[in-house]
């Protein structure tokens, strides 16, 4: 499997296959957004966001909800590639 910065790979109960895909170039970026339904609305819960350094040596993993009052980032990180 050729994996570029980042590569996504879903498991959803009831579909056959995964669902996977990544960036198409070393410099390619990946936002991810969740949603869920609470209270019989959806609500936008959280951002994944994967955005390699111009280098291409690294890649930078975000991780945060989206409460637009009080915004947490529950990760953080650098990763070497």
């Amino acid at each position: 499997m050729a994996i570029r910065p980042s590569f996504l790979e879903v498991t959803i109960d009831g579909r056959k296959h995964r669902l996977t895909g990544g960036p198409q170039s070393r410099t390619g970026e990946m936002h991810i957004e969740l949603y869920v339904r609470q209270h019989g609305k959806i609500r936008h819960l959280l951002n994944i966001d994967c955005i390699p350094f111009a280098s291409g040596k690294n890649t930078s993993i975000v991780i945060k909800d989206t409460d637009e009052d009080d915004p947490y980032y529950y990760y953080s990180q650098v990763i070497e590639q």
